[in-house]
């Protein structure tokens, strides 16, 4: 689990679409790479990252 904290407004889907840009960016990816999986109107949200195993990104966010 990762958590990501974005300091855009909860309105209209802007925070959810920061935290998916945050985490692509962390991951080196491109934001279509990260897709939302559930919790699009929740505060915890789950994301599917495409075309990176799990190793390779939990070091790209170890840093």
């Amino acid at each position: 689990m990762v958590q990501v904290r974005v300091t855009a407004a909860p309105e209209d889907g802007r925070a959810t679409e920061a935290a998916r840009r945050a985490l692509a960016s962390s991951l080196g990816l491109r934001r279509t790479a990260v897709e939302l999986e559930e919790g699009a109107t929740s505060r915890t949200k789950r994301f599917r990252v495409v075309g990176l195993d799990e190793a390779t990104a939990r070091q790209r966010l170890a840093g």
